[in-house]
């Protein structure tokens, strides 16, 4: 796990390293009306991590709101941060579907955040993305079950 792929997730667990992500994806909002945003990402396709990420879904202190999650992404020799304040975790699942095309399900687990459209948060899916809409993005690398995955 961690710095495997061209983008990490930070920010769930107190120790270890980052997450990878092997894909990512805004869920497309039609007509822009939603007050926030949804982010699924495939993360390593790892039972023990599905299972620790479970474990964080079903606490018994209910929804935790996490104050700070941070998306890095490797641009030539340096790393990029995008910070995104006050997201959940929205789900977990093993081969998720995409709401875009091309529709092939991601092998492995996919988590996927939600948090608010504030002004950080926008500048951060904009740095991502390049929009506020829907869009998919696939790293250069290829991941754990990457064929689905490609261009």
């Amino acid at each position: 796990m961690g710095w495997e792929a061209q983008r990490v997730l930070e920010g769930i667990f107190e120790f270890g390293a980052p997450l990878n992500i092997w894909a990512i994806e805004l869920d497309w909002d039609h007509w822009n009306d939603r007050q926030y945003f949804v982010i699924h990402m495939q993360l390593d396709n790892d039972d023990n991590l599905g299972q620790r990420l479970m474990s964080k879904m079903k606490s018994e202190e209910g929804i935790y709101n996490y104050p700070r999650m941070i998306i890095m992404e490797a641009r030539s020799s340096a790393w990029r941060e995008w910070v995104i304040e006050g997201a959940y975790l929205y789900s977990l699942e093993k081969n998720y579907r995409p709401s875009q095309y091309p529709h092939n399900p991601w092998l492995g687990w996919t988590l996927g955040i939600r948090f608010d459209k504030t002004k950080l948060n926008k500048g951060s899916v904009m740095g991502i993305f390049g929009n506020e809409r829907g869009k998919q993005f696939w790293p250069d690398r290829e991941g754990p079950g990457s064929s689905p995955n490609k261009y």
